[in-house]
């Protein structure tokens, strides 16, 4: 009699797998998703980044070969303040993708904790059920 028994506890579990396995499965889609959309933020913001330090490194020599040709300042200058200049966009550029990385793992970081909290009853909840 209890083999019996406890063989409906056996297939009492393994009747309950199907419907956490499909939840488990939506779940994992939607972090997958989820992740793949902030990748994609993170490069095109990376990009932007990329293609803005560029543009400002151009532009400094653009500008400082106008500078050079009115003699205002050398080309030592020149070389030396571009330099500066791609310096200073090194950090700038990394600081966009950092807070790229950043607020997408926040986003992630939110889902999963969300499915990481444990389901809360009222004790209000849990009285009219005991009742």
């Amino acid at each position: 009699m209890t083999d019996s028994l406890s063989g409906f506890t056996t297939i009492a579990h393994a009747l309950a797998q199907p419907p956490f396995h499909r939840l488990h499965q939506q779940v994992s889609r939607d972090v997958r998703l989820t992740s793949t959309r902030e990748q994609q933020i993170q490069k095109i913001t990376s990009g932007m980044s990329d293609f803005l330090g560029d543009i400002m490194y151009l532009g400094t020599w653009l500008v400082g070969a106008y500078f050079v040709r009115q003699g205002q300042i050398t080309l030592g200058q020149l070389v030396a303040f571009s330099q500066l200049a791609s310096f200073f966009n090194w950090p700038l550029a990394l600081l966009t993708e950092m807070l790229a990385q950043f607020y997408g793992a926040r986003k992630v970081a939110k889902q999963l904790a969300g499915l990481a909290r444990p389901a809360t009853t009222t004790p209000t909840a849990t009285r009219k059920n005991s009742n």
